[in-house]
Order: structure tokens, then sequence, then C-alpha cells
């Protein structure tokens, strides 16, 4: 059962991270055609009431033509009852 587990394990961190390469890419074709400033990969925020410093991991923070920020999480799979604790408690 282990090893099953396991081989499942690998093929979801692989997908996972042919999708990450996937979107990068998007990114950097989007930065090579002016339409967006720039972008940072794998970064670890706080929550916004503590002082730990790697709450959060952020895949991506992308600065708009506008000086405006979007932030990118990629994921093969999302927790429907974990979706809150990410997109409202990490600023």
């Amino acid at each position: 059962m282990r090893e099953i587990n396991s081989k499942s394990n690998l093929l979801k961190t692989q997908a996972g991270q042919e999708q990450f390469e996937d979107v990068k890419n998007v990114l950097l074709d989007l930065k090579k055609n002016g339409l967006i400033k720039d972008f940072q990969e794998n970064i670890n925020v706080a929550h916004k009431d503590y002082k730990y410093k790697s709450q959060f991991k952020i895949d991506f923070k992308v600065k708009t033509i506008d000086d405006k920020y979007l932030i990118i999480r990629t994921s093969k799979s999302y927790r429907h009852d974990r979706a809150k604790i990410f997109f409202y408690d990490f600023m």
C-alpha cells in the first residue's frame, strides 16, 4: 500500500511542477511582451496578525503595468475547506 501511495504522490508532485513551469512560461511571455512589469516566484509571506514570516506560500507575485499585484498559487487540487485560509488571511 505504501508503494502505491508513494507513486501516487510522486505523480502529483511531477504534475504540480509541470503546472508551475507552464505558468512561469506564460508569465515570462507576458513580461517579454510588456503586458506585465515583472514577477517573483516562490515567496513565503506572514499572516497579517503574527510575526511568523513563512505562514503562506505564494507561487507567483505579479506586478502589473499599472503597479498593482496579482497573487498566483498553482495546484493540481484545492481543498475547498481550506481556500478561505489562504485567500483572506495572508496579507
